[in-house]
């Protein structure tokens, strides 16, 4: 289930001389936010939380997934919050509108009604979202629940036992693809740990954007066997981190 207004712009090849970071963030942070309405931070305060987590040498595609993972992290603090109901209500209203595009694209005459549910469930359960980072990922999930609730409901109160259509989008396809998110947004919040700065890149660049050791090593100008040591010294580090517990991080 995704509701990705547009596609990030593709990574400049190999060889090519790369702009300033801050020239690389400032149009995906500004396209992110026209996209999807955020108004929670303004252009500047989110870049300035990207590129305090970015490597030198990140590329679009990483700025994306940061740009979306600092901005779930502000969405679930202001949806958390008490202190500033009129904010609380604004990023509720973000989310609703996140979840009405998602759900309009599969079930187009259940959207509303699956919308409501699901926001009901994320202010009844958020302290259980475990990664504010995933908190886009959290809410749809909850999504899905209320999706499936309604699915049920529908095959109860069927008199003839109709199959139901086959949704836009499969089962296992959205499973997976909320697994890629939940993964990359955990793994983020523990690499910003990483005291080293070659052993964040050397895993941000395998399990984020999916490089091999040999494209990562080109990037970084260093051997492929560097970069097998810099991230198994990062992974037994953050194998420790009980966030990274149950995600079973390998050392390919």
């Amino acid at each position: 289930m995704s509701s990705s207004p547009s596609a990030s712009q593709p990574d400049p090849p190999m060889g090519c001389p790369r702009p300033p970071p801050s020239e690389v963030c400032g149009p995906v942070v500004r396209r992110l936010r026209d996209a999807y309405q955020w108004s929670l931070l303004d252009d500047e305060a989110l870049e300035t939380l990207v590129l305090a987590m970015a490597p030198p040498d990140a590329t679009p595609t990483l700025f994306e997934q940061l740009t979306r993972d600092q901005y779930s992290r502000a969405l679930w603090e202001a949806c958390r919050q008490l202190a500033d109901p009129p904010r609380r209500e604004r990023a509720y209203a973000e989310l609703q509108r996140y979840l009405y595009r998602a759900a309009y694209n599969r079930r187009p005459d259940q959207a509303e009604e699956c919308v409501q549910r699901a926001i009901e469930l994320v202010i009844a359960q958020i302290e259980r979202c475990r990664e504010p980072g995933a908190f886009f990922t959290f809410a749809l999930n909850k999504l899905r629940q209320a999706l499936s609730e309604e699915s049920d409901r529908a095959s109860r109160a069927s008199s003839t036992h109709e199959p139901l259509p086959e949704p836009a989008t499969a089962p296992d396809a959205v499973a997976a693809a909320v697994e890629r998110r939940e993964r990359a947004a955990t793994v983020l919040a523990a690499v910003g740990g990483l005291p080293d700065l070659r052993q964040r890149q050397a895993v941000l660049l395998k399990f984020i954007e999916g490089l091999t050791d040999e494209v990562i090593g080109a990037r970084l100008e260093i051997t492929p066997n560097l970069v097998r040591v810099l991230r198994h010294r990062a992974l037994t580090r953050l194998r420790s981190d009980p966030r990274l517990a149950a995600l079973h991080l390998g050392d390919p």
